[in-house]
């Protein structure tokens, strides 16, 4: 059972569909509470990282150390990804298009969290004491 990385990659995994959900649902043009169709792209593909991490902390409690190699290529492509757009957001934001402010925060935040999943997941997989069958 490898507890420490399998719940930092379960953590992660909630704090990106939490964050996904909190993208889609709030529309910064009105302030209302409501699907923001401009914001499912991002949405979406949040909560797909999420989904991911999610599941190979779950197979990676089970014993299964496969899920925590998967597991830190999650958090490697997530941050990838997210830093990539929020860079773009963040520029984006400060000029022509203010709206953008919201979705660049949020992005950034799931940026933030895909470093330090990154960095804690990867020293606890190195950590692990080596496989039982290995000479």
């Amino acid at each position: 059972m490898h507890s420490y990385p399998a719940k930092w990659l379960i953590g992660f995994g909630i704090a990106l569909i939490v964050l996904s959900i909190a993208l889609l649902m709030y529309n910064p043009h009105t302030g209302a509470i409501g699907f923001y169709a401009k914001a499912k792209t991002g949405g979406f593909i949040g909560a797909g990282f999420g989904v991911a991490a999610l599941a190979c902390g779950m197979i990676a409690r089970t014993g299964k150390r496969a899920a925590l190699w998967v597991g830190l290529v999650v958090c490697l492509l997530a941050l990838a990804g997210f830093f990539t757009t929020a860079k773009k957001f963040v520029k984006r934001a400060g000029g022509a298009e203010p709206e953008l402010a919201y979705s660049a925060t949020v992005i950034s935040l799931m940026c933030a969290a895909s470093f330090l999943s990154l960095v804690n997941v990867g020293l606890g997989v190195r950590r692990l004491p080596p496989p039982s069958g290995s000479h």
